[in-house]
């Protein structure tokens, strides 16, 4: 293998190649600026560049974009593995060009290990396509409606999922980036009103299943510059209306493109007087039913179900329903009690509350101590809710994130009837995970709060890898596809706040899957709180890091995807 260093610093460069000759055996090379870099690449082919952004001449994007234009250029001579390293705190103004011309990007001081394991990939002879893996295609969807509703608290929220369980074999972060993408223009196109998100599966004859998933609303559009942003985000091109010229007089614009996640092509309707619609039609070519999935009736068992909002109740309660519930809607919890205090009135099997903005605990438990203890008591949160950091405020409920899954609705209505044999043993539950443990990111530049935070983390139970900088951070989220990140704010080169805002557009652009971001900070002043939560982090914690808190945040963002 052949690596060439391209840095104006010549200690930089030669130190950086002793390092990586320790360690793997390779050819390499050191030159000191832009120039000397691009002319070296272009005669002696190295598989991989290592090239610093800032030098004299010709920076290491520029000397980058060359040498990928050549490649295009000249078939057969496939562009060297560029990375990016820079000690620069105004490389976050230059981060979409990174991204474009380089596949990976380290901040200095270097991670020397982390540069040496990318370059070390790349030798790899048995390196192979990602491997397909199977997963239950009705609980990703429902994963990827979870962590969009957070982002959606300005709309009415309706979900349902149709037709058969199905395991797929596929590339569950990919589907699952292309949903959680889908699923965000949707929310993005609204500035208030009401949003549906749906999708049914059917098995195909030939084989294989196809599922087809909307996104739709209604309510007050963006503007039309927001708009556009969105549909260019997707990749969407316009497309002629059906109805022709009469559709086109009436507003009506529709648009076309192709999933870079999935394949599946996305279409895109608008019309003026009704609303927005986005839908993929997802086709996998390998599917077996999840007998897990296919529910025992619940033989007109009653549910009893609390919610304030009467849009997504009325379609929580369709679902209940489908699967043979009597179902009674209430608007809160002193309703319902007073009706269990009425003279022959049947209580139910199962009670769903869920939660509401200003819900007190009292008043979920004392519905509960109106009921027989048999009954199934539920409180449905949002994902990252502070009440599953504290669940103890709720006693014996069980709390479930919203919306429920198809396989957690099985289990409602098997317990309805504890006699009935059940056919969820759910010996495809280890194929629905994703990961045994959630994988947490620790971000930060100083190398002790790394050590401790790391222990720390370990310590509650979860998986955990780090990164030096919000620049790095990128790449780990990338490569590594944590659950949670835990993001210091004052760091050298990308600050926590804009490598926040990137990791979001990132999503947004289905590049990387959905995550929580968490801010682990020394400032906790009133200001820094608010631009956190301004820049999309999901939670706030001051250092020195406590215990208690820290497991009480991981637990809000770990618990909302199981």
């Amino acid at each position: 293998m052949r690596v060439l260093i391209a840095d104006d610093s010549q200690d930089q460069a030669e130190i950086t190649a002793e390092l990586i000759a320790l360690s793997l055996p390779c050819e390499i090379e050191t030159v000191f600026d832009g120039q000397s870099a691009l002319e070296r690449a272009l005669a002696w082919r190295p598989d991989a560049v290592v090239l610093d952004v800032y030098m004299p001449g010709m920076d290491g994007i520029e000397v980058a974009r060359r040498l990928r234009q050549q490649a295009a250029e000249a078939p057969g001579h496939p562009p060297p593995y560029c990375i990016a390293v820079t000690g620069d705190p105004g490389a976050g103004s230059r981060l979409q060009a990174l991204d474009r011309q380089f596949d990976r990007v380290f901040a200095k001081p270097l991670d020397v290990d982390q540069l040496i394991a990318a370059i070390a990939s790349l030798g790899r002879e048995d390196a192979a396509p990602r491997a397909l893996q199977p997963f239950n295609l009705g609980e990703l969807f429902t994963r990827a409606a979870r962590q969009v509703l957070p982002v959606a608290r300005h709309l009415s929220f309706s979900f349902d999922y149709r037709g058969p369980g199905v395991v797929v074999q596929s590339e569950p972060i990919e589907v699952h980036c292309g949903l959680h993408r889908l699923l965000l223009a949707a929310v993005d196109m609204l500035s208030d009103g009401f949003v549906l998100f749906t999708a049914e599966t059917v098995i195909r004859t030939e084989g294989g299943c196809s599922t087809l998933v909307q996104a739709a609303g209604t309510g007050t559009l963006r503007p039309a510059a927001q708009m556009a942003e969105v549909l260019d985000r997707l990749g969407l091109l316009p497309a002629p209306a059906a109805g022709g010229e009469a559709a086109a007089r009436e507003g009506v614009q529709t648009a076309i493109g192709r999933c870079p996640n999935t394949g599946a092509t996305v279409r895109f309707t608008l019309d003026p007087h009704e609303g927005i619609l986005l839908r993929a039609e997802l086709r996998f070519a390998q599917a077996m039913l999840d007998d897990s999935n296919q529910a025992p009736d619940a033989t007109g068992a009653r549910a009893w179900l609390i919610d304030s909002d009467e849009v997504p109740a009325a379609w929580l309660l369709r679902r209940l329903q489908r699967l043979g519930w009597r179902v009674n809607r209430f608007a809160d919890c002193a309703e319902a009690e007073r009706h269990a205090a009425e003279p022959g009135a049947r209580p139910p099997s199962l009670l769903v509350v869920v939660e509401a903005p200003l819900m007190r605990p009292a008043a979920a438990l004392s519905l509960q101590r109106a009921l027989p203890a048999a009954t199934q008591c539920i409180l449905a949160v949002m994902a990252g809710s502070p009440t599953l950091a504290a669940p103890e405020a709720y006693g014996s409920f069980e709390l479930r994130v919203y919306p429920f899954s198809p396989l957690e609705l099985a289990g409602f209505a098997a317990l309805a009837h504890p006699d009935q044999a059940t056919r969820s043993g759910a010996p495809l539950t280890g194929a629905m995970e994703l990961a045994d443990r959630p994988l947490v990111l620790l971000v930060d530049d100083n190398e002790i709060n790394r050590l401790v935070g790391r222990a720390l983390v370990e310590a509650l139970g979860y998986e955990v890898v780090t990164a030096n900088d919000g620049l790095d951070a990128l790449g780990q989220c990338r490569i590594k596809r944590p659950q949670i990140v835990l993001m210091d704010l004052d760091m050298p080169v990308l600050k926590g706040i804009d490598a926040t805002l990137r990791l979001r557009e990132l999503q947004r652009h289905g590049e990387i899957p959905p995550l929580a971001i968490i801010a682990a900070t020394a400032d906790a002043t009133d200001d820094a709180r608010l631009a956190c939560h301004r820049a999309g982090m999901d939670g706030f914690m001051s250092k020195p890091l406590d215990i208690a808190e820290l497991r009480a945040q991981l637990r809000r963002f770990s618990v909302s995807r199981v």
